[in-house]
């Protein structure tokens, strides 16, 4: 097991020429990281790991990044998403106590519902701005324990959803006002 923590942005292999994806640093960790090589070159049997797992926060801006992540996978390390390596972690939105013990809520719906049950107001939730504002243990318990944590098996559907997604964000997010 590895932890790979990315710091800057990924470039969205969508879009980007294969000179540019090389010499993004984020994205040439990844690549350096899986260790099977990239494009053509891409050899599934190197792969360090059997289980990549994407970690973002739960929000829109998380989502922007798996998306690049995901699209980065798709377009250069293909056979991780054909073979079933890859994977999304789904760290919780909310967190509140519960007689003493803690409860999470990853969405709107789920928190209403939870907080209907348990009988407390919504008011009680604490919502998480993103995995830096979880304790440690919040974390470990929601996002890295096998027994705890959700994860989603990412497939090719989702990477090309993933890619449409990117392309939709960069024009959203981008500096040409005239494509917005």
């Amino acid at each position: 097991m590895a932890v790979l923590p990315l710091r800057g942005k990924v470039v969205n292999a969508g879009k980007a020429t294969l000179k540019q994806v090389i010499e993004n640093a984020e994205a040439q960790a990844l690549i350096t990281a899986i260790g099977a090589g990239s494009g053509k070159d891409f050899d599934i049997a190197n792969a360090r790991y059997g289980r990549i797992i994407i970690l973002c926060d739960a929000d829109v801006d998380g989502s922007h990044i798996r998306c690049l992540l995901l699209t980065l996978i798709y377009h250069q390390m293909r056979p991780l998403l054909e073979h079933g390596y890859v994977y999304a972690a789904q760290p919780p939105l909310f967190a509140t106590k519960h007689r003493g013990q803690p409860v999470y809520a990853y969405d709107d719906a789920q928190r209403a519902a939870l907080s209907a049950e348990m009988g407390i107001g919504l008011d009680k939730w604490k919502r998480f701005k993103g995995l830096g504002e979880m304790n440690v243990d919040e974390l470990a318990e929601t996002t890295l324990n096998r027994e705890t944590r959700m994860l989603k098996r990412m497939t090719m559907a989702d990477a090309q959803g993933a890619t449409r997604a990117a392309e939709l964000f960069s024009v959203l997010m981008g500096n040409d006002v005239a494509t917005r």
